[in-house]
């Protein structure tokens, strides 16, 4: 195996992504993990929160980040991404869990953002 140029590393599809079934919106969702630059925004931005603060950021942001449509665009933006938060406490957390495994945060992943 060679040496990577930049523009193999650039055009590289890197980002794992999944499909989650969630039969009580009749569908399913895909899932992607969080691009290494979002994850580190995310927990600079955490950074003089309260938890309470941190917990809804960190939710909002994986939450937002990670559902996209079939070309990884995101479907949620700032401005619909509380009416998604209105949403199953159960569904949500079904599609957190896959957000934080595929973007190596695991099950940890919200108690890490409590301490960032």
């Amino acid at each position: 195996m060679g040496l990577l140029s930049r523009a193999a590393i650039l055009t590289a599809a890197d980002l794992k992504s999944e499909e989650v079934e969630v039969p009580e919106w009749g569908g399913a969702v895909r899932v992607q993990e969080l691009t290494a630059g979002r994850r580190q925004d995310l927990f600079s931005a955490m950074a003089g929160l309260s938890d309470a603060e941190r917990s809804r950021l960190f939710r909002r942001t994986v939450l937002q980040a990670s559902l996209v449509d079939e070309t990884g665009a995101c479907i949620f933006d700032e401005s619909s991404i509380d009416m998604l938060l209105g949403k199953s406490a159960v569904v949500i957390d079904r599609v957190m869990a896959v957000a934080l495994r595929l973007s190596g945060l695991g099950a940890e992943g919200e108690a890490a953002a409590k301490n960032a």
